[in-house]
């Protein structure tokens, strides 16, 4: 969690919120019983209340408030995040199929995208291997025509990366490392158990389609 990253503590331990002002934050949502109950439910990750409150003071505090106005900060944010979650449909997302049984399978079929399971530290790992997709079929599966499929993951590691990266907080940059091919599973084995490397990367964990676990 984001009170135990090691780059966050190195780098931006500023940004941190006290057990003060984590305190604070809790007792206003406390008062509010119904955004309460829906942080609890759809928005806690990993069913920590504390750790999801932290990250909503944590951009509190990057707009420089602190103490009893980082709190009420931090709230304001939370109940933007449920109005924005209630206006998409989010709760339910899971629960109520967003397409008919028809596109779930050309999903499947189209974007190879597998859950490997938990990691030591309880991330989930997902494998979404851009280099596999075609094209013309994930244009075909897009009514909209605007997203487009990265056909080459090295196109995407020496020039669209880049580019990305200035878009992203210092923190989320340090957390990608693009690496050589030969490199892969020595690379992966720093953060993953050996069986949760994907058989795709020379492991034996054969995943589960993303597409499965939100339609099933």
């Amino acid at each position: 969690m984001l009170a135990n990253d090691p780059l966050v503590r190195e780098h931006f331990p500023q940004y941190l919120p006290s057990e003060d002002e984590l305190s604070a934050t809790a007792q206003l949502v406390a008062e509010m019983p119904s955004n309460e109950m829906q942080l609890k439910e759809f928005v806690a990750i990993h069913a920590d209340v504390k750790a999801t409150l932290r990250r909503f003071c944590w951009q509190a505090k990057q707009d420089g408030l602190t103490g009893a106005a980082c709190a009420q900060e931090a709230v304001k944010l939370l109940n933007l995040c449920l109005e924005r979650r209630a206006k998409l449909g989010l709760n339910s997302i899971l629960t109520t199929p967003s397409f008919p049984p028809e596109y779930w399978a050309s999903f499947i079929d189209v974007v190879p995208q597998t859950y490997h399971g938990l990691g030591p530290r309880g991330q989930p790992i997902v494998l979404i291997r851009t280099g596999g997709i075609d094209p013309a079929a994930f244009n075909k599966l897009q009514s909209t025509g605007q997203e487009h499929a990265v056909a080459d993951a090295w196109s995407f590691a020496r020039l669209l990366w880049p580019i990305l990266k200035q878009l992203l907080h210092p923190v989320t940059q340090r957390k990608v490392e693009i690496v050589d091919a030969s490199r892969t599973r020595e690379k992966l084995l720093e953060h993953l158990d050996a069986n949760s490397i994907p058989f795709q990367l020379g492991g034996p964990n054969h995943g589960i389609h993303m597409g499965r676990l939100l339609h099933d």
